[in-house]
């Protein structure tokens, strides 16, 4: 029960700080909470017997990520919504999540009981046994990785990108 406890505070910790990279107003404060998020993140994965995935999530999102989120900041302005779009969008996307971490986190805390590889074990069965015991730090992972790929995408395209495709294209138009 105790551990149930202490995952269920982490979890919760996750979605507060998500939710505070989005409504906080100064996009360093922001990033300052991004990596906090990421380090915890890092911290729930190792307690569930992840330590690679904990290793590669601090590595990637708390350090490249975060520096690559900074460069951004430094080079292009934000884009504001107003404040009570903002508010709607964050309370709504947060009462999602929290009852969806609520009606399955006695399941999945479950799912996730810690389970090691026999020791002396090949390269080849790796990937057995990651898809085996270890899917769905796997799936939620790339899943991550995804979503962080498309907002940098999104966050560093350039305005101008689409104008340049759309007179390349009619060029290529005109002169068939």
């Amino acid at each position: 029960m105790v551990e149930y406890l202490i995952h269920l505070a982490f979890l919760t910790l996750m979605i507060v700080l998500a939710f505070l990279v989005i409504e906080v107003k100064n996009l360093l404060r922001a990033l300052a909470l991004f990596i906090i998020m990421s380090s915890v993140l890092s911290v729930i994965f190792y307690i569930l017997g992840a330590p690679f995935i904990a290793v590669f999530q601090l590595a990637i999102y708390s350090g490249a990520i975060a520096v690559l989120f900074l460069a951004t900041l430094h080079t292009t302005k934000g884009r504001i919504l107003s404040e009570k779009l903002n508010l709607a969008i964050g309370l709504f996307l947060a009462g999602i999540l929290f009852v969806i971490v609520l009606a399955f986190s006695i399941n999945i805390i479950d799912a996730l009981r810690v389970v090691t590889p026999p020791q002396g074990y090949s390269l080849e069965e790796a990937p057995f046994f990651l898809w085996t015991y270890r899917g769905f730090d796997v799936i939620v992972q790339g899943f991550l990785l995804l979503a962080t790929v498309t907002a940098v995408v999104a966050i560093l395209r350039k305005k101008e990108g689409a104008k340049v495709i759309e007179e390349a294209v009619k060029e290529d138009v005109e002169n068939e």
